[in-house]
């Protein structure tokens, strides 16, 4: 451990260490307060950024699977559009395969390369009101939108239970 404290003491770009007073003659503990630098802050940014992104680009390499579904645009604004955005989560929340279940959104269908300018969902609420009225028991999803190399991809993982299996169309569209 004194040695891991030594290493965090000398990577001074990225953290500090906090300064302990303690009164003369007190010996201090062998303990370490630190706080970020912005640096630091930076660095950890960039790397969360770089995985999701290769998470992205390991989802592509596969492309569309029983659990892994490409979309070049989600609106959910029309009657038909809700339609397809149901039919797809149930899709894939239905399907036998194992691991998690993706519905990635912002590369094109047929070249599979990022496209610019797409239509994203702003957020999961969104989402989750069509899921609530249309799906019976509603399907749980997570949503974000990932900063990729090219540009924003959102990303909807799709959550199974499979005490509610099988899921259906709760109201038609």
């Amino acid at each position: 451990l004194r040695l891991v404290i030594e290493d965090i003491r000398a990577s001074g770009a990225f953290i500090k260490p906090r300064p302990n007073y303690y009164p003369i003659g007190v010996t201090p503990p062998d303990e370490l307060h630190v706080r970020e630098t912005y640096k630091g802050l930076v660095l950890q940014t960039k790397c969360q950024l770089t995985i999701e992104a290769r998470a992205i680009d390991d989802l592509v390499e596969e492309w569309e699977t029983t659990s892994v579904e490409f979309k070049r645009e989600l609106e959910t604004r029309t009657k038909d559009q809700k339609a397809e955005f149901v039919k797809d989560v149930l899709g894939l929340v239905n399907t036998k395969a194992s691991g998690e279940r993706w519905l990635i959104v912002g590369l094109d269908d047929k070249t599979h390369t990022y496209h610019s300018g797409c239509t994203l969902p702003s957020n999961q609420d969104d989402l989750e009101r069509i899921l609530a009225v249309y799906t019976n028991p509603m399907v749980e999803v997570r949503y974000n939108i990932v900063e990729h190399y090219h540009g924003p991809v959102g990303r909807l993982r799709i959550l199974r239970d499979p005490t509610k299996l099988p899921y259906r169309v709760g109201k038609s569209i």
